[in-house]
């Protein structure tokens, strides 16, 4: 009787929905983990020398934090790929959320390694804003789709609050930086006192 329980598994089935789950959780985890790998050496820099707010409770396990989230957003997406709607409603809300992982990816050298405040802040707000929108249409496609969402644009949302705190309390660093493949390259050299440009 055992063996004949395990006949009638459809092996092809399951290894189909096991590569499909793999998928949606790869999508979302490898550009952040891109970003965590070129934003590695300025946490330090970050958490040491920039005034944050006493709510930043996650500076520190920022990137755990977006591993968490992204996970939920990979199997809200798995289930949405799964429902019987039609092809058109649930490829709008994924798109979305395709342009919502960009927008995740460039936030963190931009605030980081390029240390432009003023538009990471504008990043958060549109990153905030979209997310909010992708959830609501997940949840109007699958109910369990919005919850397991939900956190993200939540998450967006404290990131606005301590960005706007960040940009508001500290000045820009100078001078601010860009990331290319040869390292850190400097968008202008500093001056020395006097208005001169230094060597």
């Amino acid at each position: 009787m055992a063996n004949s329980k395990h006949a009638d598994v459809d092996w092809d089935a399951l290894i189909d929905v096991a590569g499909d789950i793999l998928a949606f959780q790869i999508i979302p985890h490898l550009p952040s983990s891109t970003a965590q790998f070129l934003c590695n050496k300025e946490y330090g820099w970050y958490l040491e020398h920039v005034k944050r707010p006493f709510w930043d409770v996650f500076g520190r396990y920022m990137n755990h934090m977006f591993a968490l989230v992204h996970t939920g957003v990979g199997a809200a997406s798995y289930l949405v790929y799964k429902t019987d709607s039609d092809w058109l409603t649930i490829a709008t809300p994924l798109l979305l959320c395709g342009v919502q992982l960009i927008f995740d990816f460039t936030w963190r050298p931009l605030y980081f390694n390029q240390k432009n405040w003023t538009q990471a802040l504008r990043q958060c707000i549109g990153s905030t804003l979209l997310s909010a929108g992708v959830c609501r249409l997940y949840y109007q496609i699958d109910e369990r789709a919005g919850h397991l969402f939900l956190p993200y644009p939540l998450w967006w949302l404290y990131l606005t609050t301590v960005v706007w705190y960040v940009r508001l309390v500290n000045e820009p660093p100078e001078p601010w930086r860009r990331l290319s493949f040869g390292g850190f390259q400097t968008l202008r050299r500093p001056t020395v006192p006097g208005g001169s440009v230094s060597d």
